[in-house]
């Protein structure tokens, strides 16, 4: 998270010059422990920050990975139909040749040679049927695997956008608050001057 404050100075209030040493010190003590606390608040609410970061994140990755495993199981399903009709079509297209070929060579009365010829059609019949369904299972592989890559370059952006958006907006609330936090020690050392200013006019 790039949650950095300002490096620009504060121009805090300075002891008066004619002070006693213990009332410098106490004085400087006061101060450093002022700054030290709201320094502390600014480190604090930038921690708290960046754990809300990392959960947010975390969980919004989690989505984004539940809808694109819920994408491609759609996809998947919807290719199972696809490929059932595929099936059923193929076998349709083979089923009667295959048939046949078997059938004319349950014949007695084939010869040597026309026995071999329909015996290689048949081979090559059921090849040709292998074949179609190995190339479109391989069709198949290569549809899913081009749509989950597809997809997961998809979500991947879709998830740097929000993050760098959420990111932003972190910075702005981190910003604001060390802003806000800026005035409000200022406006307390310009009190605690103040009142020393009295305290010094008290003595004399």
């Amino acid at each position: 998270m790039r949650l950095v404050p300002s490096n620009e100075k504060e121009d805090w209030p300075h002891p008066p010059k004619v002070l006693s040493a213990q009332l410098a010190s106490d004085y400087q003590r006061e101060i450093l422990t002022l700054q030290a606390g709201y320094e502390q608040r600014i480190e604090n609410y930038k921690a708290g920050l960046q754990e809300r970061i990392s959960r947010e994140s975390s969980q919004k990755k989690f989505e984004f990975e539940q809808e694109f495993v819920v994408k491609i199981e759609e996809f998947r399903e919807r290719l199972m139909h696809e490929a059932s009709r595929m099936r059923s079509t193929l076998k349709a297209d083979y089923q009667y040749p295959i048939l046949n070929t078997q059938l004319r060579l349950q014949f007695v009365t084939l010869t040597v040679d026309e026995r071999i010829e329909l015996t290689a059609e048949l081979a090559a019949l059921k090849h040709e049927l292998y074949q179609q369904q190995k190339n479109y299972e391989h069709s198949l592989y290569q549809r899913v695997s081009d749509y989950t890559r597809r997809y997961h370059k998809h979500f991947s952006a879709e998830f740097a956008a929000w993050e760098d958006a959420y990111q932003q907006k972190m910075e702005i609330d981190y910003t604001n608050f060390v802003a806000k936090a800026n005035q409000e020690l200022a406006h307390e050392l310009a009190k605690r001057e103040e009142a020393l200013r009295r305290a010094v006019l008290g003595r004399e």
